[in-house]
């Protein structure tokens, strides 16, 4: 499997969010808080139980990011470093946990969800003034509007 888009630096990745993690979530304030409170209590909890707990609390803790490692393996199958990439998941979710919440922080400057890269002569129909795209072969209501297709 080979990728056809390229994000060789972590700042690649972290625009890619920021263009299209707000636009997912619908631009909900309420949205945003669950996605963030969600992805602290599955992955960033059990971490700092770990670290910082003592007795029942920490062993809880360690099992539960074990179980995450654990869960993560079949989908790194391929990676030599399987085992450290499913240890790192808490690490990752931290990440992507900041680029959402950049990509909210984009959105309320005005700069969220700018997909201009995309309005190029492959598609018919670019409005950069509201960020609509028709896509070329699909039907007239299949918009990408602010990264996410609408029907």
């Amino acid at each position: 499997m080979h990728s056809i888009r390229a994000y060789p630096s972590i700042d690649d990745i972290r625009r890619m969010v920021s263009r299209t993690a707000y636009a997912q979530l619908r631009y909900s304030p309420l949205l945003l808080a669950g996605t963030v409170l969600g992805l602290a209590v599955t992955y960033i909890a059990p971490v700092a139980l770990a670290v910082f707990a003592t007795g029942m609390a920490q062993f809880l803790g360690i099992f539960t990011w074990l179980l995450m490692a654990f869960a993560f393996k079949p989908d790194t199958a391929v990676l030599p470093a399987d085992r450290a990439v499913g240890l790192a998941l808490p690490a990752i979710a931290a990440i992507y946990m900041a680029f959402t919440l950049d990509s909210a922080y984009q959105h309320a400057r005005g700069r969220g969800g700018m997909w201009k890269a995309a309005c190029k002569p492959t598609f018919r129909n670019c409005d950069e003034r509201c960020g609509r795209i028709t896509i070329g072969q699909g039907s007239p209501e299949r918009k990408f509007s602010g990264g996410v297709l609408a029907y």
